[in-house]
């Protein structure tokens, strides 16, 4: 499902299953299930693995949110951890309102 290129508002995205979180971010010490790299634009989507099993509908909807942080973020990249907290919030929610509406609809078979 995930191995494939995506095009966020004119510009080409590479979209890469991940099974080890760590290879997911690796500029950051916590651990995070997905990541756009604006500057490589490269997405980056844990798929799980033997020890964390990661079912289709949670890399749908990991895949989800960050697209819509890659729409979000195209042209703008904030640094202000206070913004990227209210962000990440934001865009997890409307991660999940898209992906139910989009499975619920017939347009994500999962």
């Amino acid at each position: 499902m995930l191995d494939n290129t995506v095009n966020i508002l004119g510009r080409v995205y590479a979209v890469t299953p991940v099974s080890d979180t760590g290879q997911v971010d690796t500029s950051r010490t916590s651990c995070c299930l997905g990541f756009v790299d604006h500057r490589s634009r490269e997405i980056r989507v844990f798929v799980g693995n033997t020890e964390r099993p990661w079912r289709i509908e949670d890399q749908a909807e990991t895949l989800v949110h960050e697209l819509l942080h890659g729409l979000l973020e195209a042209d703008i990249l904030l640094e202000d951890h206070v913004l990227e907290t209210r962000r990440e919030a934001f865009v997890a929610h409307l991660g999940m309102l898209v992906t139910d509406t989009l499975t619920r609809n017939g347009l994500l078979n999962l």
